[in-house]
């Protein structure tokens, strides 16, 4: 279900989906690179972030 909704997703602030790969005990997903960190560390590291900037 996950792999569906994700191939649907067409917007310039969700992560691109390009395909999943499958072994006999893993599901992968591969998706575009997002260089720059995450968004929890970024959090951490400026504290809570303002309403403007949960909006951008």
């Amino acid at each position: 279900m996950e792999r569906e909704i994700n191939s649907q997703c067409y917007h310039p602030c969700i992560m691109h989906f390009i395909t999943t790969l499958q072994d006999k005990t893993h599901v992968y997903f591969l998706t575009e690179f997002l260089g720059g960190g995450d968004l929890f560390t970024s959090i951490r590291e400026i504290g809570n972030l303002t309403k403007e900037q949960s909006m951008l």
